[in-house]
């Protein structure tokens, strides 16, 4: 019997295990006193010798009988595992200001820091296993030597993204327990980065929903450096992809410091026409300003709508005012390319899934197609966004997919306004799972009319319970397109009946599909599997001004992993395309993406590029040329080299002047052939994201570390202190669980069970009965 297989009982209980059972054991005992009347004969040994055999043998009986009951005393077990604890520290510039007590430096207060973390840690060793990091933009191991920590250097990191260190130390122990994080930083995230992780969120997500404790550190002044008046813009965002006629959406943050009760003017410039270098004003805000720092600051929304394609300069401003000292940092730059056209599909899955990972992948290869993915779970309604039923309205997207995700995870209205959207024009596909069509409960819902095969409620297959079989078609089979899909353009991986048939043959096996109850009146099968049966396994169906798809397949990704990139990319692209009605639509020849549009000097520049052929198809031995120009004219040449699949250019950036830069991409075929340019244009901000305003923001790590359970905001003396305080809760959480300890099967009880039986052969011996 396991520990696992035992009855739960208390500890100190004592569990038989007999073997076979308690009647086996008890005739197998009687057998043996039954064998114990035949003796030596009497007239052969005295009575006395004959007590001792006798007392001998029933020793040896009671051996027998314990070693057959097998018994274990259940006894207590204590599991002792040292809990993780994370020291995060902050290694950029601002830690070289000399704000702290007695004219120390930030990095000072680390330092001291770090030595009292030596101390402690060597101390609980036992109960508390540390983890130290160092941060600018991104976090660091630092490792301990002979016990004791120090920094590399002085710092010198250029950025402070403290939602992106957080997030990147908190990911990986997922699912281990933390005794507490330690976060030492003045609390000002000053980072370029395009989409600037906020700190409250990986607080949230790895910290406050799980109930480990934050404490963070006053490092630094609000006002530091005599600085008592200033205007900082940061955080600037915009909506992506911006297509004509559609709001583009601004978002920044103004932090007002020193002009209490009064209003703080904030403007935001947009070129006028595409690269036209003429900024013209199109909206503006008031913030009121305070006597103490902004601390988080205030947030800034703006809308534009954009008239015609093409890239636009856009920025936020405040007016410099009177006793501002600093005025760098009084307006932040950005870009955003607005498209003449493209499609927004909202990509929803049930779980993460392998089919969800390649299928984006291949989306997101072309520029023209952007994908919002979401993953719901049905069973945890309190993850759904709040403005789902807004994705619904009627040309918020232009295509929509489900995966594998059961039909509880919306409510009768979102799939009412839906079908409304599908009704006006939008497309709607739906791919294999086992909660998808019949078995995700879709056909009772106001999907049943729109998805082009036949559902019933037998179908319905419920959480937790075994996958059916009767519902799903077992791999491996091949999809084949029938003699109308071969027709339809998603369907089509070459030109050429007979070619594009064999390029389907081609493509690797699939695992698995849906199995259709039928086709629903109006329906076509596009495709189906390639054995004699030839189930289908895609539908579509004309649902008033909307196109609908039931793909019964979800293991496409194989096609990708197999080699065979090309006809996956194809297939996906087309298939969107197809279903918003945009079949004929081509793209650019050459495209160029930049992750961010703003970058301090001397930053790493990188970006992506491409090459296509009209109809969407990679140009994998596209050769391509770059140029950087700054804002001096000043040309810069680039290197542009392959990643695998991908092709990125790169390049230092200088460490002057600052404004607006060009990026110019060409790229010819294998011939020498020109296959088109791209350009693109990004900023290089004159101001010292670090030092210009070297403020701390001890309000705003105080509040994070409240969002935690049991976390505060503490003092770097205190520190040690602390540590010990959750040893002691660390030992309290140890855990206590019943564990089986075997009585019979031991060397003491094989000892006496062999020395018993020589005494008797010994007795025997001696006494001249053997």
């Amino acid at each position: 019997m396991t520990p696992e297989e035992a009855p739960q009982l208390d500890a100190g209980s004592l569990v038989l295990d007999p073997v076979y059972s308690y009647g086996f054991v008890a005739g197998m005992i009687a057998l043996l006193l039954v064998l114990l009347w035949f003796g030596p004969g009497r007239d052969r040994t005295t009575p006395r010798r004959r007590r001792t055999l006798v007392m001998l043998r029933l020793l040896v009986i009671a051996l027998v009988l314990v070693a057959m009951l097998r018994p274990s005393l259940m006894v207590p077990k204590i599991e002792k595992t040292p809990d993780t604890l994370i020291l995060l520290l902050d290694d950029s510039r601002s830690m070289l200001t000399d704000d702290m007590d007695g004219g120390r430096t930030r990095r000072q207060a680390t330092e001291e820091l770090l030595a009292a973390a030596g101390e402690v840690f060597a101390e609980t060793a036992e109960d508390i296993a540390p983890q130290v990091y160092v941060f600018d933009g991104t976090a660091r191991r630092l490792p301990a030597k002979d016990g004791k920590y120090a920094f590399a250097g002085p710092p010198e990191g250029n950025e402070t993204a403290i939602g992106a260190a957080l997030e990147q130390v908190l990911r990986p122990e997922a699912g281990r327990r933390l005794a507490g994080v330690f976060l030492a930083t003045d609390g000002a995230q000053r980072t370029l980065g395009a989409m600037p992780l906020l700190p409250e969120m990986p607080v949230k997500q790895w910290l406050t929903d799980r109930g480990f404790p934050l404490f963070t550190f006053r490092i630094g002044k609000e006002r530091a450096g005599g600085q008592a008046r200033d205007i900082e813009l940061r955080n600037l965002l915009t909506s992506e992809p911006v297509f004509v006629k559609n709001p583009l959406a601004v978002e920044g943050t103004a932090v007002v410091e020193g002009f209490e009760n009064q209003a703080v003017e904030v403007q935001l410039l947009v070129e006028d026409a595409p690269q036209s270098g003429k900024m013209e004003v199109v909206a503006t805000k008031r913030v009121q300003g305070t006597r103490a720092a902004g601390e988080i600051g205030e947030k800034l929304e703006f809308e534009y709508v954009p008239t015609v394609p093409g890239e636009y300069k856009v920025m936020l401003r405040a007016a410099v005012q009177p006793g501002e000292l600093k005025t760098t940092n009084n307006e932040i730059t950005t870009y955003v390319t607005v498209s003449a056209e493209g499609l927004n599909v909202l990509y929803i899955e049930g779980t993460a899934r392998v089919e969800q990972t390649f299928l984006r992948r291949s989306l997101d290869a072309s520029p023209d197609i952007y994908v919002d993915y979401l993953e719901l779970d049905a069973r945890r309604p309190e993850g759904r966004p709040s403005d789902l039923a807004k994705r619904f309205a009627p040309g918020a997207y232009d295509v929509y997919l489900f995966g594998d995700i059961d039909s509880t995870a919306f409510t009768a209205a979102e799939l009412t306004a839906l079908t409304t959207a599908i009704r006006n024009g939008a497309g709607f596909a739906m791919l294999g799972g086992i909660h998808s069509f019949g078995p995700g409960g879709y056909g009772a819902t106001p999907l049943a009319e729109v998805l082009p095969v036949t559902m019933d409620r037998f179908e319905r297959q419920n959480f937790g319970e075994g996958v059916r079989a009767d519902l799903h078609l077992p791999g491996p089979f091949r999809m084949v397109p029938t003699q109308v899909g071969g027709t339809q353009s998603l369907l089509q991986l070459t030109s050429g009946v007979e070619q594009n048939l064999a390029a389907w043959r081609a493509l690797p096996p699939l695992e698995g599909a849906n199995r259709f109850a039928g086709i629903a009146p109006g329906g076509l099968a596009l495709a189906t599997t390639d054995g004699a049966e030839q189930s289908p396994l895609i539908v579509s169906r004309d649902f008033a001004r909307g196109r609908v798809l039931a793909v019964a397949t979800d293991s496409t990704w194989r096609w990708r992993m197999r080699g065979f990139e090309a006809a996956h990319k194809r297939f996906w692209r087309r298939t969107v395309l197809w279903l918003a009605h945009k079949e004929d639509q081509t793209g650019e020849n050459v495209w160029l993406r930049l992750a961010q549009r703003s970058f301090s000097p001397g930053a790493q520049l990188e970006f992506e590029v491409g090459a296509q052929t009209s109809e969407g198809a990679p140009i994998p031995d596209a050769v391509f040329a770059a140029t950087v120009t700054g804002p001096d004219g000043q040309k810069y040449k680039t290197s542009v080299r392959r990643r695998g699949s991908e092709t990125f250019g790169e390049l230092t950036l200088p460490p002057g002047p600052s404004g607006d830069y060009l990026v110019e991409v060409s790229a010819d075929d294998a011939s020498k052939k020109p296959l088109g340019k791209a350009q693109a244009r990004f900023h290089v901000f004159g101001q010292d994201l670090e030092l210009d305003n070297p403020n701390a923001y001890p309000g705003m790590l105080k509040s994070l570390a409240e969002m935690t359970v049991g976390g505060r905001q503490i003092e770097v003396k205190e520190f040690a202190d602390v540590v010990r305080e959750l040893q002691k809760q660390s030992v309290d959480r140890r855990s206590e669980t019943p564990e089986l300890r075997s009585l019979w099967d031991r060397w003491e009880f094989l000892v006496a069970f062999v020395g018993l039986l020589c005494g008797e052969w010994f007795l025997r011996k001696k006494w001249g009965l053997v």
